[in-house]
């Protein structure tokens, strides 16, 4: 059992998986200053907490993504609300060095992947851009592998036929 409270693990797991504590909760917020509070409030808790994690148990990441989406459940249950689609179309200022082009493709994307429930939401994510197999995303959700694989497949055949409206 590793006590991930102790400075130096702590700090490799923060360093190492910083990313992609801060992408899940972007993917789900769209909102840098949100993610930024919900990034810090699970690593917070990994301090508070991290003489639990057993890593005969689970992978370092499975056990984060876990205390991550409780975090993002109790964000929601405080919030007492669905989020509009302005909270999810709210966009950071632009950088000087980013053009209008790219701001209105970025905009489009956030706007199909605000159209996904929110497993389609997860399961993309967590495949594709955190790089978790079929069988961690399937654990982390509590649903087969199966489900996973075929609910990856067609979202991406949705996110397509999306994509292709505006090209």
């Amino acid at each position: 059992m590793i006590d991930l409270r102790k400075e130096k693990a702590f700090k490799m797991v923060y360093e190492h998986y910083y990313d992609y504590i801060y992408n899940y909760f972007y993917y789900h917020t769209f909102q840098r200053e949100v993610t930024e509070d919900l990034t810090s409030i699970t690593f917070m808790k990994v301090l508070e907490k991290g003489n639990l994690y057993d890593d005969e148990k689970a992978k370092v990441v499975t056990w984060l993504l876990t205390i991550a989406k409780n975090v993002w459940v109790d964000y929601l249950r405080k919030k007492k609300g669905d989020i509009s689609i302005d909270d999810l179309l709210e966009q950071d200022a632009p950088r000087e060095n980013v053009t209008y082009d790219r701001i209105e493709k970025q905009v489009d994307i956030q706007r199909m992947l605000g159209n996904l429930t929110e497993r389609e939401r997860m399961i993309i994510v967590l495949h594709y851009y955190m790089n978790l197999s079929y069988g961690e995303i399937a654990r982390h959700l509590d649903i087969s592998e199966k489900c996973a694989s075929v609910t990856a497949s067609r979202t991406l055949k949705k996110l397509k036929t999306n994509l292709e409206k505006f090209i």
